[in-house]
């Protein structure tokens, strides 16, 4: 038999055995957990990035804003990010293969979010119709969604494979350290029945508690009385069972935290609930938790009821009175460096600056940042803890403080849905009404529409018309809906107009298309219609033609009577240019011969007759001079009106130049003087222009008052014309006659006080309603007068110093 020193040498070796067994069961069980958490956190983050992108693409949407895409393409990069961390985290090939495959659907992801922006600024630019970017954006949200959902199915799948993962190192974690644990106590049993036999009831204890333990019961402890390997085996399974208590307790409470995004109202309730679960699970007697506001100082969202009670603050009013609060002390460090702080020695720590009256005192201190996305928004602070804040505590905070803002995140996020689902419901439902209100206007316009309306289908059969279109052709509507098209045309263009309609089929539209009309009583018309095509959901299925005509009968005959008296005008302007023709050649030969005749009379027999035969020779004389004169005005009038020269940008001071050269003789004899402003070029006739400064001109010069005639010549631009004035000196008239005085040998001075025939002011009317212009007068008799016309503009002013001019005696 062998002795107790050998059996403990074989239980000794045998218990280090069984305690390396349960040290490397509880290591590949923690590396199972870390492995399984760490995996468990990627695919969630991975699940609420992809829902979060997926809400931004619908605001977006929406609201069409720079930002809103900013954040879209910043979520995008991070679920790449986020499945190139799962795709090192899980390495079974079917999962790598899907991964793969989701990784490279993310540049089709991106490419389809830019064209969703370039469909909508095309559409706001004009360059594509509101129904065809419609039609693209339908398509390209469809595959978004269609990638996002396949994302989502299989972050799913992921997470789902890591809970498992996750429970499956749980247990194993509790099941083989408590099984090597019973073969360590059964060892231990079989050593204390050789040795002694009192080690058999410790044993058995410990036995029993392994079977609580196993069953579940992590509250139950064993009794660490006594000296000697049991002793320490007590103790040692009490830890174990109570650190595998507290890691269940901050599970549990991790998914508690989760829960309270579904079922508390506000983040204050949500950032309680883990306040809460952080005070039990490190003992601490008292904490806080805050979030950092825009002005970088800490508002509190939470504060223990302990806490509340030792500061007076009634509960109602703590997260009022808390607010703003400068980052001071070991706690405020944990923002400013963005890492935990455990202090077990706070009077020792440089940065303590004691507590306000009131405040409990701080024999300990525990605080974690809240991180997202790298930067530190808020802190989970814990106090006063007996015996002292450990690292276990540390880490069950940091972990509490990941889940905290993840949970806080959700259910922002889960606020910005809830608000963007309510506003597109308002959205949808307004727009159904705004769409029926649509339908019914569309509904009353084509029925009581003025022009006649017509619908056809695929299939040529009337659809439906109104009843403008029932006026336009005599029938009524029971006499043509769902009937043949031809009905509605002349035999005889009946084919060309079915030729027409059947082309639209094609996505062919008409603007303007003149088709006959037969009506029922047998009377043709016709119509200038315009039509659209309408469209299947699909948007490329035409599925009927809807026409809106104009009557244009009475046009066309208007057109036809028109042409005819186009035509007489021509034949009209044909006689009369025959007629200038008659007048300069067969009219002026005779009446040359008789003025020369009358003048060599004058010049033989002057003085050696009579005075009433010299009296009666120098009418002769003026007569026919006058006759010569009244004929080339009547000439050049009739030539206005039927001058082929083309009109064309135009110098107008390089006219009004050429006219004062013509008018030299005259201005000077009259001691005239003609000045102008800048003039500018115009479309005009330059042969006409520099006749109609003449005549206006030399109207002045013969109208003379008193004093030396003064002329000036400027224009000023009106919109697409210019407005030239030729302002004078002269005798000026009356207003009554501003009209009368353009008309045809009207005159209102005697002939034998002021030459002229009385037809330059008519030539120069006919001059400027060539061109398309007008010209009137306003005078102060005594004081002169001012004749306006205007041009059509062809270049802008020149230079003033260019071409100011003036010419005088």
């Amino acid at each position: 038999m062998l002795k107790i020193r050998t059996i403990l040498t074989i239980t000794m070796v045998a218990t280090i055995l069984v305690a390396a067994a349960v040290v490397t069961a509880s290591a590949v069980a923690s590396s199972k957990a870390n492995q399984a958490e760490r995996r468990l956190k990627t695919t969630t983050e991975l699940l609420d990035t992809a829902f979060e992108r997926t809400a931004l693409r619908s605001d977006w949407l929406l609201f069409h804003n720079e930002r809103t895409a900013a954040q879209w393409r910043k979520l995008h990069q991070q679920v790449k990010s986020l499945l190139l961390e799962a795709k090192q985290e899980f390495k079974a090939p079917p999962n790598q293969s899907k991964l793969e495959l989701l990784l490279g659907e993310q540049p089709a992801v991106a490419g389809n979010f830019e064209k969703l922006e370039e469909n909508w600024k095309a559409q706001q630019s004009g360059a594509l119709d509101p129904a065809g970017a419609k039609r693209v954006e339908d398509q390209l949200v469809g595959e978004m969604t269609a990638k996002a959902q396949e994302l989502v199915a299989f972050s799913k799948e992921l997470a789902k494979e890591s809970r498992l993962e996750l429970s499956g190192a749980v247990r194993f974690g509790i099941t083989w350290p408590v099984v090597l644990v019973v073969a360590l106590a059964l060892l231990v049993v079989a050593d204390t029945l050789v040795i002694r036999f009192s080690v058999l009831r410790r044993l058995a204890v410990l036995l029993k508690g392994a079977e609580q333990v196993t069953a579940g019961n992590l509250d139950s402890r064993m009794d660490e009385s006594g000296r000697g390997e049991v002793a320490e085996l007590a103790h040692a399974f009490n830890d174990m069972a109570g650190s595998v208590k507290g890691k269940e307790i901050l599970r549990e409470g991790i998914r508690r935290v989760f829960s309270a995004t579904l079922t508390e109202e506000t983040e204050n309730d949500i950032a309680g609930a883990c306040l809460s679960l952080a005070v039990e699970i490190t003992g601490a007697m008292f904490g806080f938790v805050g979030l950092v506001n825009e002005r970088g100082l800490l508002d509190t969202k939470s504060l223990s009821e302990y806490g509340w009670k030792k500061c007076g603050i009634p509960e109602s009013e703590a997260a009022g009175l808390i607010q703003n609060m400068e980052l001071a002390s070991f706690w405020g460090r944990v923002i400013k460096e963005g890492a935990p702080q455990l202090v077990n020695d706070p009077a020792s720590d440089p940065d303590f600056i004691g507590t306000p009256d009131g405040h409990p005192s701080i024999e300990s201190f525990l605080g974690v940042p809240l991180k997202d996305g790298g930067e530190t928004v808020g802190i989970i602070a814990l106090a006063n803890r007996e015996g002292g804040f450990r690292t276990e505590d540390l880490e069950d905070l940091q972990a509490l403080g990941v889940a905290l803002t993840e949970a806080l995140n959700r259910r922002r996020a889960q606020d910005e849905v809830r608000i963007h689902s309510e506003r597109l419901e308002d959205l949808v439902e307004e727009r159904g009404a705004e769409l029926g209100r649509t339908r019914d206007h569309l509904e009353s316009l084509l029925s009581y529409a003025s022009a006649p309306m017509i619908v056809w289908d695929s299939e040529f059969k009337v659809q439906r018309f109104n009843h403008a279109f029932e006026r336009f052709t005599g029938y009524k509507v029971d006499e043509v809906v769902n009937g043949e098209l031809g009905l509605l045309f002349p035999e005889e263009t009946r084919e060309e107009s079915l030729g027409k309609i059947e082309r639209t089929l094609s996505g062919e539209y008409w603007e303007s298309v003149e088709i006959p009309i037969l009506r029922k009583d047998g009377n043709i018309r016709v119509a200038l219609w315009n039509s659209a095509n309408i469209y299947d959901e699909d948007g490329d299925t035409i599925i009927a033609t809807i026409a809106q005509g104009q009557d244009i009968t009475e046009r066309e005959l208007a057109e036809k009577e028109l042409k005819r008296a186009l035509a007489e005008l021509e034949r009209s302007n044909s006689e009369l240019q025959q007629f200038a023709y008659v007048a300069s050649h067969d009219l002026q030969e005779p009446l040359r011969m008789v003025a020369s005749y009358v003048q060599l009379l004058e010049k033989r027999y002057k003085g050696r007759l009579d005075e009433d035969a010299d009296e009666f020779i120098g009418y002769a004389v003026d007569g026919a001079n006058r006759m010569q004169r009244l004929i080339n005005d009547l000439l050049a009038l009739s030539r206005v009106a039927t001058s082929k020269k083309e009109i064309k940008p135009t110098d107008a001071t390089l006219a009004l130049n050429l006219a004062r050269a013509n008018l030299d003789l005259l201005i000077k004899e009259r001691n005239g003087v003609v000045t102008n402003d800048p003039l500018p070029t115009v479309s005009a006739d330059e042969v006409q222009l520099v006749q109609l400064f003449q005549n206006l001109i030399a109207n002045a010069l013969i109208f003379r008052g008193e004093e030396p005639p003064r002329v000036h010549v400027s224009a000023r631009q009106e919109g697409d014309e210019w407005v030239f004035s030729v302002r004078d000196n002269c005798i000026g008239f009356e207003p009554e006659h501003a009209e009368r005085i353009f008309t045809i040998f009207q005159r209102l001075n005697p002939r034998s006080e002021y030459g002229g025939t009385g037809i330059g002011l008519a030539i120069s009317k006919s001059i400027v309603e060539r061109h398309g212009g007008k010209i009137w007068a306003e005078s102060v008799p005594g004081e002169g007068s001012t004749f306006y016309f205007t041009l059509g503009g062809a270049a802008p002013l020149p230079p003033p110093e260019s071409l100011v001019g003036e010419q005088g005696a």
